[in-house]
């Protein structure tokens, strides 16, 4: 796991969107993701 075991790391928060990245078990890899705060819509992340 990268870093001393964090699991989600937000980089930044705006009136519209939160923008981040987590640790995918799965794929033992940083994954980014990011939601807009108007729709719900998402990018990136798990489904």
């Amino acid at each position: 796991m990268p870093g001393k075991g964090y699991v989600l790391k937000i980089f930044q928060v705006t009136e519209r969107s939160i923008i981040g990245e987590y640790w995918d078990m799965r794929t033992e890899a940083t994954r980014t993701f990011e939601v807009d705060l108007a729709t719900g819509a998402q990018k990136g992340g798990v489904v």
